[in-house]
């Protein structure tokens, strides 16, 4: 809708509305950005925000690649082949890997407790948008972070921080 990750950015789409037009917008899908957020909450209060599969995922991915870098480093011998060049295949979708490269990923998991960890978090934080109940959503979501913080591994506990303090936008109940 505009260029820039600012709340001006927003707030000039907004300032194209009518009044009428921004009172009857009733969600706003977006990344987990604060000036969108505050921009949207100033310009249409009465919208819900809603953070997407694929904004959430995408910063999860981030998360992933921290951890497969942090891995990479401190593996010694058959390890460190197995896991050099490995980020696209975690990064990937399951069902779109390749026959060759579903065999890769076994191998990556099965030598890294930490990219395995990662990795099975990701494939249980996409799970929560197939809930149709708030209720067993925000359960899910409360055990996801959990499981993160059980993790021991620090990016994925700063990301279930993150999730926890936007969930609002995550979990959203029906009006």
């Amino acid at each position: 809708m505009g260029k820039g990750r600012k709340a001006e950015t927003v707030k000039q789409f907004f300032a194209l509305l009518s009044e009428d037009e921004k009172s009857s917008i009733e969600a706003v899908a977006m990344d987990i950005w604060d000036s969108y957020i505050k921009a949207v909450k100033g310009c249409s209060p009465g919208a819900l925000i809603v953070f997407d599969q694929f904004h959430l995922v995408s910063a999860f991915n981030r998360v992933i690649d921290r951890v497969c870098n942090r891995e990479y480093r401190k593996v010694q011998g058959e390890g460190k082949e197995v896991l050099k060049g490995s980020k696209y295949i975690l990064l990937k979708n399951r069902e779109n890997l390749q026959k060759e490269e579903k065999q890769r990923l076994r191998e990556i998991l099965r030598v890294n407790e930490s990219i395995s960890t990662v990795y099975i978090l990701k494939d249980y934080l996409k799970r929560l948008w197939r809930y149709r109940y708030s209720l067993r959503a925000k359960k899910i979501l409360e055990f996801w972070c959990s499981l993160a913080r059980e993790s021991g591994l620090r990016p994925v506990i700063a990301f279930a921080k993150t999730v926890k303090r936007y969930a609002y936008g995550i979990i959203i109940r029906s009006k």
